[in-house]
């Protein structure tokens, strides 16, 4: 139940930052394309970074 709610938490708190979502959804398109494999990895990231702020996000905050 734990991870449930961590991994339920982290999508409520990206949903509710709609410059993160886009920016989030962003990132994973220009990841998907890019053929630069060290680009890629950079994207992804950037992309994961900003999920664990997102997961740090206390409720009410």
């Amino acid at each position: 139940m734990p991870a449930f709610m961590r991994l339920w938490w982290t999508e409520y708190a990206i949903a509710r930052d709609p410059r993160l979502a886009a920016r989030l959804l962003d990132l994973e398109a220009r990841a998907a394309k890019c053929e630069d494999p060290e680009e890629s990895a950079g994207l992804l990231a950037e992309y994961s970074r900003l999920r664990r702020e997102a997961a740090m996000v206390k409720p009410g905050q």
